[in-house]
């Protein structure tokens, strides 16, 4: 028995929240119509727990059935549109997550500003975390921003683009900034 399987429909079932062994194993599911469980693990080259675990998990998800054949489970596939219903619950609990954390956050910010906070100390490589540095710049409660360093560096160090666009944000919170850079520049 010889697995054909679709990567690009692998690599779209994990864009959609899929692991990439529940991913090989609903689309293995999907083209076999009932299979064991041993037949799943070789076509997905996963071992049997492992296939019985991710097999397990797609049935809680509303993706596989299974039922017993003798002394064996056997799994069949679901139809695919019941994927959207596996995201609109996913959304539905984000929604929920993200309403409860709107109504925790003014709890948790008044608990953070009243705590003692350690200077620490950290280091940022590349772009992206330089560019964190900025937007935690934004976040805080200072309406003075002080830097000290050479221009084409604080360019060159987050991109010219992004730095367009982090100072109009800046202005917009009404934050004044004063640097400190090199003569001749």
């Amino acid at each position: 028995m010889t697995m054909s399987t679709d990567t690009n429909s692998i690599h779209k079932l994990t864009d959609i929240g899929l692991t990439l062994k529940e991913a090989k194993v609903y689309e293995a599911c999907l083209g076999h119509g009932e299979i064991g469980i041993m037949d799943l693990a070789r076509l997905t080259h996963l071992s049997r727990s492992t296939t019985y675990f991710i097999a397990d998990e797609l049935v809680k998800k509303g993706l596989l059935r299974f039922f017993q054949k003798g002394a064996h489970r056997v799994y069949s596939a679901e139809d695919p549109r019941k994927l959207t219903l596996l995201l609109e619950r996913e959304k539905a609990q984000v929604t929920k997550q993200s309403t409860a954390l709107q109504s925790l956050l003014p709890t948790l910010n008044m608990r953070y500003s009243g705590a003692v906070h350690k200077p620490i100390v950290s280091f940022y490589v590349g772009q992206e975390e330089m560019q964190q540095i900025f937007e935690d710049a934004l976040l805080s409660r200072a309406k003075e921003q002080l830097f000290v360093g050479e221009i084409p560096v604080l360019i060159e160090s987050v991109g010219s683009e992004y730095l367009k666009s982090w100072n109009k944000r800046k202005v917009k919170a009404r934050i004044t900034t004063r640097g400190i850079w090199p003569r001749g520049l």
